[in-house]
């Protein structure tokens, strides 16, 4: 990891809600169009096999439920009865999944889903879960909490399996192409300028000045080849440019709205690199559940399309039959 990211403490997740209320499904979607399939569909089945038929699993961190989809999905094709609860800390909108497919709907009603509660604090009696699984989302975790927790939920033989970020991989590359941009765009007050702008009611003209220097500012700075967080926030100034004082109400709400978007974006980005950069700064993150009385079973990596290293795996096991 080639720079530190700081990160104040995510406390209200509001730019993670204002993403799953798009009604994505996955936390990539330029990658994946529908649900993960592939080698990363693959392995969640394989940790599906041998659960007793009416296990009980639980999906952490979920977002719009795309790991608990597979689930319900493995639950209709192998005709099990499995219980399946998911969990987020976020506001989340797995119902809007449907926009895109309606033959979601199906899977989505075998989902208990629970938002705005973090995993840490999540109350279910001792020993509810034959498996708690979780796809880049524990390693946001207060990770003690969270090993806690899964000690204190998952049933004696039952399973914890872990999806995480890994470090070095093209999808962290990109991440930090992503990063670069937005720093150029803070630094530039564009976004802040855009935003003064829209709410007065009359702009004077020292505004235009400074949006019009934080353009000239962010083309002279762009040297990403592909730079499409710059090229919106630029898009956006130029209609504002344009428009001056002619928009409409509801076209300043509409521009309020879209740097607001900017603004999540770069929340939701500098808090996934601050993910990695905690796994990267650890030899064995994924130690502290051994310490706390799980038992290492396998770990491993995914890579999607045979090449692509997706992520990392742990699976760990609770051996406490007392």
């Amino acid at each position: 990891m080639s720079q530190r990211i700081e990160r104040k403490p995510l406390t209200d997740f509001d730019s993670w809600s204002n993403y799953w209320a798009g009604g994505v499904m996955t936390s990539l979607p330029e990658d994946f169009s529908g649900n993960y399939d592939g080698e990363i569909a693959e392995f969640w089945y394989r940790q599906f096999e041998g659960l007793p038929a009416r296990a009980s699993l639980l999906d952490v961190c979920t977002g719009n439920g795309a790991i608990a989809l597979l689930a319900a999905q493995y639950k209709k094709e192998n005709q099990t009865d499995f219980t399946i609860q998911a969990l987020d800390a976020a506001q989340i909108y797995p119902e809007r999944l449907t926009a895109q497919n309606s033959a979601w709907r199906v899977y989505l009603s075998q989902v208990e889903f629970t938002d705005q509660t973090p995993f840490e604090s999540f109350s279910a009696p001792v020993h509810s879960f034959d498996l708690i699984f979780s796809q880049y989302g524990l390693e946001y975790c207060d990770l003690p909490a969270a090993a806690v927790q899964c000690k204190r939920l998952i049933k004696p033989g039952g399973r914890l399996v872990i999806v995480s970020h890994a470090v070095d991989t093209e999808i962290l590359t990109t991440m930090f192409g992503e990063y670069k941009q937005y720093q150029q765009l803070i630094n530039s007050a564009l976004i802040q300028s855009i935003r003064s702008a829209m709410q007065s009611g009359k702009v004077e003209d020292p505004v235009w000045r400074q949006i019009e220097r934080a353009i000239g500012e962010l083309q002279d700075a762009q040297v990403i080849e592909w730079a499409p967080v710059i090229d919106y926030a630029l898009q956006l100034a130029r209609h504002v440019q344009a428009a001056k004082n002619a928009l409409p109400e509801a076209g300043k709400a509409q521009i309020i709205a879209a740097c607001s978007q900017l603004e999540h974006g770069y929340a939701r980005l500098t808090h996934m690199l601050a993910a990695n950069q905690k796994i990267n700064e650890s030899s064995d993150w994924t130690q502290v559940f051994v310490e706390h009385g799980l038992a290492r079973l396998e770990q491993g990596s995914i890579r999607y399309s045979g090449k692509h290293r997706v992520g990392d795996y742990y699976i760990f096991s609770q051996q406490d039959y007392g």
